[in-house]
């Protein structure tokens, strides 16, 4: 099955197009999420009898009061969802990550040196 969520408004392109619809050939076929219900399509030739989903969603913004971001909205406190210690992987890898872009090769080695002992 395609993992992609389609828009509506390109339905019945997919519908039409050999390339694109449903197929029991390619066990492959398209969904539609819409007023919390998921709508699988199927050529006629096959009907789906499992469906397994997979949920990811974005954490949360992190915020510090004190600050007027860029569209001019105040700033507020918001903590990091993460456990402690992704938290400061993250970091770790981040540091390393602009480390390596701006050329500072001790900061690099020391980021690194950093991710493999938390591991």
């Amino acid at each position: 099955m395609n993992p992609d969520l389609i828009r509506h408004a390109d339905l019945q392109f997919l519908l039409d197009n050999e390339h694109f619809k449903p197929s029991f050939e390619y066990q492959e076929t398209f969904n539609i999420m819409s007023s919390d219900e998921l709508s699988i399509f199927t050529d006629g030739t096959f009907t789906p009898t499992k469906l397994y989903i997979s949920y990811l969603r974005y954490p949360a913004y992190i915020n510090k009061v004190g600050y007027t971001d860029l569209e001019g909205n105040a700033s507020g406190d918001t903590n990091c969802e993460l456990e402690d210690y992704l938290e400061d992987e993250l970091v770790d890898l981040t540091v390393q990550n602009l480390a390596m872009y701006t050329e500072n090769v001790s900061a690099a080695q020391s980021a690194q040196i950093r991710i493999q002992t938390n591991e």
